[in-house]
């Protein structure tokens, strides 16, 4: 079969020698690793040399690290992200080669390198840890990228110190890289980061306690509704919706007579669609309650002294219907 498939790999037929690739691969034969090697790099087809990387990191042999490294370089996209899933599943062997590339030039070849150490998964951990402490902020930055990918809950320390340290740029990417350790360990620090000094940190860490559905971070979030940038309010707004706990739905509606109040309408309707949601009947019959509409009036002094008026109208009644019919459900009128 191996024979059949290497001279396959000979044919002037594309799909041929893509199907050839592939099989070799599946079959798990290793005496295939060079002639894989010659296809993924000299190929004149795409979609065969990316068939090729693939078989390579299935068959998990170190003799493709130095070639797809060099892939790392092409200016293909598709290629670069095909042979970063390769080096991934080789494993311990391509970590040095890889951490050595994060600190090309290319900023494409470093996004690529730390990608791939992010398929490594646990043995990347400690040498991209080491590299948080790079003098180059691209190097700092992809490093932070690969361990948000790997989601190990050993590198939350080395990241809390690394958004602790207000001198460094790109805090925000730490904050992402915690939020997809999904572990209490982080809660903690992305809480306190809802109050950071930086507001792209501020909000990046609403977006990550939305996304994880922190139920311990209501209350933070609910006093980020406070916030003096506006997207970091929007998105505290948001993170709420998604939780869906029933203490955040007095905060929320008293958005709607602000200039958040679509925010508001939106982040409350989140909630009254989320199936296990915990809200409570008076809260229910709060929203069922309110107006058709609620406008709101907004002035504001700038720096020469101009008054300015922000006014705005929202339509409840799409949430006004949805509380109804949860109460409803509930056994209960409006």
């Amino acid at each position: 079969m191996l024979w059949w498939n290497l001279q396959k790999l000979k044919s002037r037929d594309k799909w041929a020698r893509f199907d050839a690739a592939k099989k070799i691969g599946q079959a798990g034969d290793k005496g295939g690793v060079t002639a894989l090697i010659s296809v993924a790099t000299t190929d004149e087809s795409r979609e065969v040399k990316k068939a090729a990387m693939h078989s390579l990191g299935l068959l998990g042999d170190a003799r493709a690290v130095r070639p797809l490294l060099a892939v790392l370089k092409s200016k293909d996209t598709e290629l670069r992200e095909a042979a970063s899933q390769a080096l991934g599943k080789l494993g311990q062997p391509a970590v040095a080669p890889l951490m050595t590339a994060l600190h090309e030039r290319d900023n494409d070849v470093k996004r690529a390198a730390a990608e791939a150490l992010g398929f490594v998964g646990g043995a990347a951990v400690n040498p991209l840890s080491k590299v948080l402490e790079d003098e180059d902020d691209a190097v700092r930055r992809e490093a932070v990228h690969a361990l948000g990918l790997i989601g190990d809950v050993r590198s939350a320390e080395v990241l809390v110190s690394a958004l602790k340290d207000e001198e460094r740029s790109g805090r925000q990417w730490v904050v992402r890289a915690l939020g997809r350790i999904r572990s209490n360990r982080t809660i903690e620090p992305l809480m306190a980061a809802l109050t950071d000094i930086d507001f792209d940190v501020r909000l990046a860490a609403a977006q990550e306690l939305g996304e994880n559905k922190t139920l311990q971070a209501v209350d933070s979030l609910v006093a980020a509704l406070s916030d003096n940038v506006n997207v970091v309010r929007e998105a505290a707004a948001e993170a709420l919706g998604k939780i869906g706990d029933g203490r955040a739905v007095s905060a929320l509606i008293g958005l709607l007579g602000t200039e958040q109040q679509v925010v508001g309408v939106n982040a409350l309707l989140k909630m009254l669609e989320r199936p296990n949601m915990k809200i409570g009947i008076d809260a229910l019959r709060q929203m069922a309650g309110l107006p058709a509409t609620m406008e709101y009036r907004l002035c504001t002094t700038d720096a020469s002294g101009s008054v300015n008026v922000k006014e705005g109208v929202v339509d409840c009644t799409t949430l006004k219907a949805a509380a109804a019919k949860a109460l409803t459900r509930r056994g209960l009128v409006s």
